[in-house]
């Protein structure tokens, strides 16, 4: 049984999670302007469908130990994730350069990429 402390905390940060727009409501949004309801709450079922089957995975291997990986392969799988991660791409891309003096150009791009870095590590 879950105790009430565990479900609270998981809710909470469920709903951080849930909050922030990713993949699945960008492509939910845009079905329900593209076409219409219907296609929206279908497409909102088939993602939930997607989610579920995320869960039972992590179920079906909750009790196995995971073997040690390779530190390369670590670090080649965790650069991939943060290459593709739409969410940034988006931030770096969009909101950014909204901050960048054009004078100071590419040295204030890396200097508050840096910056942006650094927060997500503290968080």
């Amino acid at each position: 049984m879950i105790s009430w402390g565990t479900a609270a905390a998981f809710s909470a940060l469920a709903f951080v999670v849930i909050v922030i727009p990713g993949p699945s409501v960008l492509f939910i949004v845009g079905r329900a302007l593209q076409h219409d309801r219907r296609d929206a709450l279908m497409s909102v079922v088939g993602n939930t469908g997607g989610e579920l089957v995320h869960a039972a995975l992590v179920a079906a291997d909750a009790g196995v130990a995971p073997a040690r990986r390779p530190a390369r392969r670590v670090l080649a799988e965790s650069f991939t994730v943060g290459v593709t991660n739409p969410k940034t791409l988006v931030f770096v891309a969009a909101v950014l350069p909204q901050f960048v003096v054009p004078a100071a150009g590419g040295v204030m791009i890396g200097s508050l990429g840096v910056v942006l870095m650094a927060s997500r590590r503290a968080a």
